[in-house]
């Protein structure tokens, strides 16, 4: 966590444009969390450069964006990549590094890609055709959905239950196809070492509203590890991301404690506050307190209201950006915590039960 030092004159100038700075209260359009730039890009040339089977394909467009929190922290449909829009008689390769947690010990804690009406998640016309993981398990369900049958897949990995060994054979640099071309649905996801293919011979059912319109969508949800997306052949509904550095325009706070006792150092107050910080190209990142610069007033030592502003200064990859942001929050500091307070504790791990969200499917 950062103070107001040397950052002062950014900070004033800051807080006196703040009236015509617009804050971002909506959701990520994509759900995306993205790391930093590059350790994560390392990390991926890394684990692609451990798969032996990288595919060589033309005409993808760079695509470089993260789905799913980087420290494999991600419940099952709580992060998804972009939309990706595939016509009838089309064909969808993509290109991405898939994370998988060195401590994972079930072998769906990788991506389910999923396949949909061409509409919105959850929003009118959405119906799903179903879902198919990359791992493979028969007893389990690494495929489900009406329209999906589970007897056209073939892996070259088969679990037997979720608790198997060498879920870490699914990571590296994976190429995905979808292909629409011959009529029916042809899925096919490799990293090399692990192969899955579905491969649908019959026509798919047209579940859009207007039957006239026979795309479906597709996207991809993480759980338990993290996408670092790469490239594609059909741009995604909201357009690509490229590799270039990007200023910050807003962010939302998440975690300000609505009180604080008297006497607490505002370090520790605000030790659990994040941001998410919305950059240029619709990517976005959470940002831990440690990187945040904090300024409570007026004088936080004494009981009363007070406004918190914090300011981030950075760029998507990690430099100094052209102009910083600033958001705001207020809280009281108080004598004593009221019974339903939004206390800073932070939890002994330890103490806590392991999360073990299995698809509801």
């Amino acid at each position: 966590m950062k103070y107001l030092n040397s950052f002062a004159p950014i900070f004033c100038a800051a807080v006196m444009g703040l009236s015509v700075m617009t804050s971002c209260e909506g959701g990520d359009l994509y759900n995306i969390l993205a790391p930093d730039w590059l350790s994560e890009r390392a990390d991926s040339i890394a684990n692609s450069k451990k798969q032996g089977g990288d595919e060589e394909l033309e005409g993808l467009m760079e695509d470089v964006y993260t789905i799913g929190a980087v420290d494999f922290s991600s419940g099952w449909w709580a992060q998804f990549s972009k939309y990706y829009p595939i016509p009838e008689g089309a064909t969808w390769n993509a290109q991405f590094n898939l994370n998988i947690n060195p401590n994972a010990s079930n072998t769906y804690k990788n991506f389910a890609l999923i396949i949909t009406s061409d509409a919105d998640r959850g929003g009118a016309g959405y119906v799903e055709y179903g879902a198919i993981r990359f791992d493979n398990q028969p007893s389990g369900n690494s495929e489900w959905g009406t329209y999906i049958d589970r007897s056209l897949v073939e892996s070259t990995l088969t679990f037997n239950t979720d608790t198997d060994a060498g879920v870490e054979k699914l990571g590296g640099k994976v190429t995905l196809t979808v292909d629409r071309s011959q009529g029916g649905l042809y899925v096919k996801m490799t990293n090399g070492t692990v192969t899955k293919i579905y491969n649908q011979k019959s026509p798919l059912v047209n579940l859009n509203e207007d039957p006239s319109n026979t795309d479906i969508r597709a996207f991809l949800v993480v759980e338990g590890s993290y996408i670092n997306f790469l490239s594609t052949s059909i741009e995604p509904i909201g357009g690509c991301t490229s590799a270039e550095d990007k200023n910050p325009l807003s962010m939302t706070l998440s975690g300000v404690p609505s009180e604080v006792l008297v006497g607490t150092e505002l370090s520790e107050a605000m030790a659990n506050v994040t941001a998410l910080v919305q950059f240029e190209q619709g990517v976005s990142k959470t940002v831990t307190a440690e990187n945040l610069i904090f300024k409570a007033i007026p004088n936080y030592e004494e009981i009363g209201q007070k406004t918190l502003f914090v300011l981030y200064n950075k760029t998507f990859k990690g430099a100094n950006c052209d102009e910083p942001i600033i958001a705001s929050k207020t809280f009281s500091v108080v004598k004593e915590l009221s019974a339903f307070t939004q206390t800073v504790v932070v939890p002994n791990p330890t103490t806590l039960g392991a999360l073990d969200c299995s698809s509801p499917w």
